[in-house]
């Protein structure tokens, strides 16, 4: 217990360092249909995006266009627990545009200052739910049903954290959740098979620990590797200890070992300057080419599990045209 606690300390502390750059309100979003409704003295709820910005009501500020401005004074965890205590109301973090954001009471160690009132958060990413889970399978796919037929096109990657929102397990196996995922919009009220998540404490605690690992710059190598090295001796039950172990074994330089599973056919490049490797990893010089958008490529192996690259998960792809080498898989259709 002292370890695991350890562990969050490290976490917060990081987070507190690292995510003090980035002041952007680019999360704020009209909030969803389903945004919560709160009950007589505040309602618990989970936070679903990794560095969701925290405000306050600025009382240095006139209101403008009848909107009330406020200021930003935080992050938030991915999984943090909220009590929201008011309703979603608009305002401006700009002075310009209008955004919605809920009142929830102040999280603890976060400072309100003297000009501030309260504090505020998007809700299009803050979740009443009855539990979190975490995606264990490499391709959990979504339904609009809790049916077998109706999926969706979208695969939820492994290591993903859900909320969810509907614990009954159908006669066929399914649960409903919502999540977020970095650069994406919410996705609220779909449907997964029970048998694809981990709802185990420390399965969801060592998620946290690796999307804060993977929200963190290149530079910042050595503070990722003692937060890996903290978790992997506290989580080790936890059904992503391998996840753990290997994104160390990336960062000091080591080869993870990876499974590779037959992909015969062709691909799209989404994106420009796409670097091809010689090895299924991301070392500094082991780049071999360049691909762009539109260019295809052969495949002819994938990695059979998913990996974490910065905010991205996705499989690593062998291909052998235009050039024989290694791809991300989040750069290819």
């Amino acid at each position: 217990m002292r370890r695991t606690l350890t562990i969050l300390l490290i976490v917060t502390a990081v987070l507190g360092f690292g995510m003090s750059c980035s002041k952007a309100g680019g999360e704020a979003v009209k909030g969803p249909a389903n945004a919560p409704v709160v009950q007589p003295g505040g309602t618990d709820a989970y936070v679903m995006l990794h560095g969701l910005n925290l405000w306050t009501r600025d009382l240095n500020k006139e209101p403008v266009d009848g909107l009330e401005q406020l200021k930003w004074i935080g992050t938030m965890t991915i999984a943090d627990r909220v009590t929201i205590i008011g309703d979603v109301d608009a305002y401006t973090t700009d002075g310009k545009n209008s955004v919605d954001y809920m009142p929830i009471e102040v999280p603890a160690g976060v400072k309100v200052p003297k000009d501030g009132d309260g504090a505020y958060i998007s809700p299009a990413y803050t979740l009443v739910a009855d539990q979190l889970a975490v995606v264990k399978d490499e391709k959990c796919v979504l339904y609009n049903d809790p049916k077998p037929v109706g999926a969706t096109k979208t695969v939820v990657p492994r290591g993903t954290i859900v909320a969810i929102v509907d614990g009954d397990i159908t006669p066929e196996g399914f649960v409903q959740i919502s999540y977020s995922l970095p650069k994406q919009n919410p996705v609220y009220d779909k449907w997964v098979m029970r048998s694809n998540l981990m709802l185990g404490t420390t399965d969801v605690q060592a998620a946290v620990v690796l999307h804060v690992v993977g929200s963190l710059a290149e530079g910042d190598k050595e503070r990722k590797i003692n937060i890996l090295e903290g978790a992997i001796d506290a989580y080790r039950a936890s059904g992503l200890i391998d996840d753990l172990n290997n994104a160390l074994l990336a960062l000091q330089g080591g080869a993870a070992p990876m499974d590779l599973v037959s992909e015969a056919g062709t691909m799209t490049v989404t994106k420009d300057l796409v670097r091809v490797r010689s090895a299924p990893d991301t070392s500094a010089d082991n780049v071999i080419g360049e691909l762009n958008t539109g260019d295809l490529v052969e495949v002819v192996e994938r990695s059979a599990k998913t990996v974490t690259v910065g905010s991205d998960t996705a499989h690593w792809y062998h291909i052998i045209s235009p050039v024989d080498g290694w791809v991300f898989g989040a750069f290819l259709e």
